[in-house]
């Protein structure tokens, strides 16, 4: 039996719809025809996927070999057979893998897994969350049976009703997007579920919890200690008033303690940072960590360059790992900076899978988080197949482990530090 769930966001509202398809009459199969007679290059191919031109893509990509992996992934997400097979074979025999040895044909394990969200708190994070877990359940190509249970806010009534009915509903696992608070009371007071929240790390709780209770929060500390090796003693931070920014302020503060020389506080509203920047003699020759997001980062790093500053090297985490990065900044602004980054696993098929869904898990960590919780359920609970794990990060005392890497945001794109380090070294 699988369900489709629909999401609809109505007012402050998130409603899933079941369906259950139709097993006796067999799945119709989607043809993609090419009807332009002109040829498409390597180049041409690969504009068509940075566009989201995934049909004329598949149209073209056919009999091309260096597109093949990405031609299959998604002909079997979009259930897509070649016209010149005709009606009745498949695409992919079941017999049949490709160099990679995936073989798309094969089914997934029935997975029964429940989302819980509290759609008052994290708003916008509630739609890409259920899109990141139900991209996931599509790629592993089996039954499933989804559903999202909207607790509005983080009260604790509010939180214990939503997991009681959960229960009834017969679920055993659970994704909780919660923040602090709503983790805390999930922790002190759910021994039967098993429960993975990827929205917060497992040393922000420091109240006791049980072995069912599993965290996916990013690891901000361990980001900046790969930080600090490339700082000097002179040390600089902005942050605005986000508990993001707060927090991550918080770690530098512990970290550096003495060698810290100015702090930097933004008001949400400010665009003008000029009182701050102009003639600012701690900003020259000093490492600054932008703990802020990305708008305000942007802002700082054209300022800095406007006024002339000159900074030992520019420090910042995964709060500024994103494409727009290097379309908000001109590279003179960035040259000196590099990023930290955990979001490392990055197969192109769940890419895909998410992709059409209008879903990123490349650059948004809460939905790579949310992915890395589907894969552990399934692959150490549900599968009964023997799938492998998609992604790598294992838990330890029931946190995952992200590693870290350091990125430069060159002119068009990140480069990983070591990997330049050891060219420019050969």
């Amino acid at each position: 039996m699988k369900k489709i769930i629909i999401f609809i966001l109505i007012a402050t509202s998130l409603f899933g719809v079941g369906k259950k398809l139709n097993t006796a009459i067999p799945p119709a199969k989607n043809i993609v025809i090419d009807i332009d007679p002109f040829e498409c290059s390597a180049a041409c191919l690969q504009n068509y996927l940075k566009q989201g031109l995934v049909f004329s893509f598949l149209a073209k990509a056919k009999e091309s070999e260096e597109f093949k992996e990405r031609y299959l992934s998604l002909a079997s997400i979009l259930n897509i057979q070649k016209e010149q097979k005709g009606f009745g074979e498949a695409l992919v025999d079941e017999n049949n893998l490709n160099e990679s040895g995936f073989d798309y044909s094969k089914k997934g394990s029935y997975a029964k897994i429940a989302l819980l969200v509290p759609q008052k708190v994290i708003g916008k994070y509630t739609l890409s969350i259920s899109k990141s877990a139900l991209a996931y359940l599509i790629f592993r190509n089996g039954d499933f049976d989804f559903e999202v249970f909207n607790c509005q806010d983080e009260e604790e009534s509010s939180i214990l009703n939503s997991l009681k009915e959960i229960k009834e509903k017969g679920y055993k696992y659970v994704i909780a997007a919660m923040t602090q608070k709503g983790a805390k009371i999930i922790a002190l007071n759910e021994r039967d579920l098993q429960i993975y929240i990827p929205t917060v790390n497992k040393m922000e709780a420091s109240y006791a919890t049980s072995p069912n209770i599993y965290f996916g929060g990013l690891d901000y500390l361990k980001q900046i200690e790969e930080l600090s090796q490339f700082a000097n003693d002179k040390i600089v931070y902005f942050k605005d008033m986000s508990p993001v920014s707060q927090k991550i302020s918080y770690f530098v503060k512990e970290l550096f303690k003495d060698k810290i020389v100015y702090e930097g506080d933004i008001e949400s509203k400010s665009k003008n940072y000029k009182w701050m920047i102009k003639g600012n003699g701690y900003l020259n020759n000093a490492t600054i960590f932008l703990n802020t997001p990305l708008i305000k980062t942007s802002l700082i790093l054209s300022q800095m360059r406007y006024y002339n500053i000159r900074p030992y090297v520019v420090l910042s985490t995964q709060l500024n790992y994103h494409p727009y990065l290097l379309k908000l900044t001109q590279y003179p602004d960035r040259k000196n900076m590099l990023i930290a980054n955990s979001v490392l696993d990055r197969d192109f098929r769940l890419t895909d899978t998410n992709s059409i869904l209008d879903n990123d898990i490349k650059f948004n960590w809460i939905n790579y988080s949310t992915s890395l919780g589907m894969d552990f359920f399934y692959t150490s609970f549900i599968d009964q197949t023997g799938d492998e794990r998609v992604f790598s990060e294992m838990l330890q005392d029931n946190q995952v482990n992200y590693q870290v890497e350091i990125l430069k945001p060159s002119v068009a794109e990140f480069i990983d530090v070591e990997n330049t380090q050891t060219q420019a070294s050969e």
